[in-house]
């Protein structure tokens, strides 16, 4: 096991590193903190959120 060099190598040439060009779930970003929470913001945007009213927990367990 080595520590992670954020592939230096990659970076100077300016390609991304190894495991953000390889992650197949697409999670994996790099670069500058104003240009990646811009991306955060619109992948929140695409996000669905699903709300069902009136359930509540099935069973209240209490402490005693």
């Amino acid at each position: 096991m080595q520590k992670c060099t954020l592939c230096v190598h990659r970076v100077t040439k300016g390609l991304l590193p190894a495991c953000v060009t390889t992650c197949i779930a697409k999670t994996r970003f790099f670069g500058e903190v104003n240009e990646l929470s811009k991306v955060i913001r619109q992948k929140r945007a695409k996000t669905v959120s699903i709300t069902v009213s009136d359930t509540g927990p099935s069973g209240i367990y209490t402490n005693r």
